[in-house]
C-alpha cells in the first residue's frame, strides 16, 4: 500500500475509481469538475500544477493530491493543502479524502490518513486540521482512531487537530 502522485500509469484505475464514486463532490474536491471526468490526462496535469504556487489562482493555496494504490488498484484519493488561509481555517481543512466504495468498510481509511501524515510532515505541516460532517459517525471514528483531537463544531463541521511534529 502506498501513496503516489497522480500518474498516467494509473490512469485506468483512476477512471475506474471515478466511475464508482457515488457523489460527484468527492471528485470535485480533488480539482476535477464534473465535466472533466472523462479527461483524466488533463486532470493529472492540473493537480500537479496546483501543488505549485506558480499556477494557482489568487484565492487558492498549494495543494498536493495523492492516490492510494494497493496491488496496482486505486483504492483512495487524498489531498494536502500546504497551508490554510483565513477562509480555509474557518470553513475547510488541510486534508480531504475519499475511498473507493468497494473498500470503504475496511481499514483503508485509517491507513490513508496515516500515510497522509507522513506526506504532510515532508511539507513541514506540524499542526493539521481535518473536519467531518457532524452526522458522519464513521468518519469521526476513523479520525479519532488516528489520534486526532476534537476541537469544536462550526455550523455542521466537526473539527479535529493533530500535532504532526
Amino acid at each position: 500500500m502506498k501513496l503516489v502522485k497522480p500518474d498516467k500509469k494509473y490512469q485506468k484505475t483512476f477512471e475506474d475509481f471515478v466511475s464508482h464514486c457515488d457523489n460527484p463532490l468527492y471528485i470535485e474536491w480533488f480539482w476535477l469538475p464534473a465535466e472533466q471526468y472523462t479527461n483524466s490526462s488533463d486532470y493529472i496535469k492540473k493537480v500537479l500544477w496546483y501543488s505549485d504556487w506558480i499556477w494557482l489562482p489568487d484565492w487558492y493555496v498549494p495543494c498536493s493530491v495523492y492516490w492510494m494504490i494497493c496491488e496496482n488498484k486505486m483504492v483512495g484519493i487524498i489531498d494536502i493543502r500546504h497551508e490554510l488561509n483565513d477562509f480555509l481555517l474557518k470553513e475547510w481543512w488541510h486534508v480531504g479524502y475519499s475511498i473507493h466504495p468497494d473498500y470503504r468498510w475496511k481499514w483503508y481509511w485509517k491507513e490513508l490518513l496515516r500515510l497522509w501524515l507522513i506526506e504532510a510532515k515532508k511539507l513541514w505541516i506540524e499542526k493539521v486540521l481535518v473536519t467531518c460532517d457532524s452526522d458522519n459517525i464513521w468518519s469521526e471514528k476513523i479520525i479519532v482512531a488516528n489520534g486526532w483531537g476534537y476541537e469544536n463544531t462550526i455550523v455542521w463541521k466537526k473539527r479535529f487537530w493533530i500535532d504532526n511534529t
